[in-house]
């Protein structure tokens, strides 16, 4: 009976130190994940040739969609710096990275897929940010139509988008030319 009671005593000596080494774990984890997000946007802010200003409205934006959504600030950073490579500024970002939040959901890919797919697939079929949403829609809808990843069927979109440089065919006929064909088994860039 003495051992257990001196066991006891011990955890019980311990167990601030255990809640303390949690506590101290936490903020560490927070500290490395502010640490990640402050660099990427500060290379959105410096790559982008964004002010400090439109920079904080990003940030304003990334935590109210990381707060409402299934994903976190880092995910959230590293699309919007996607979108900046690409050479969008801080207020066509503000405007799209809802539509690549939603992108990504329905095609159950990550945001940096999701931003990358709809920036090269946008552009080549000239619809530019303006068109997210509409592109987002077109891909999600005729992959899960062919039962194609949404990977995939990005790729084949981007390979097919010379035929609208070449002929003009419209960016939801090229989808519905890919689907037929991915329903017959050929898929991706072939």
């Amino acid at each position: 009976a003495s051992g257990f009671n001196l066991l006891w005593l011990t955890w019980g000596n311990l167990a601030p130190l255990f809640a303390g080494a949690v506590i101290s774990n936490s903020f560490v984890q927070v500290a490395k994940t502010g640490a990640e997000v402050a660099h990427t946007l500060k290379t959105i802010e410096v790559l982008g040739g964004n002010t400090s200003e439109e920079v904080s409205r990003l940030t304003t934006n990334m935590l109210a969609l990381a707060k409402s959504g299934p994903v976190g600030p880092v995910e959230i950073a590293e699309a919007m710096k996607v979108l900046s490579l690409a050479g969008l500024k801080a207020n066509e970002i503000l405007l799209v990275t809802k539509d690549v939040l939603n992108f990504s959901i329905a095609g159950t890919t990550d945001l940096k897929t999701a931003a990358d797919t709809l920036v090269s697939v946008s552009t080549a079929f000239g619809a530019g940010a303006a068109g997210f949403s509409r592109v987002g829609d077109v891909i999600s809808k005729a992959a899960a139509e062919s039962k194609s990843s949404v990977e995939g069927f990005a790729s084949a979109m981007k390979t097919a988008s010379v035929i609208n440089a070449q002929y003009g065919v419209s960016l939801e006929d090229t989808a519905l030319g890919i689907a037929a064909l991915s329903q017959l088994g050929i898929e991706g860039t072939a």
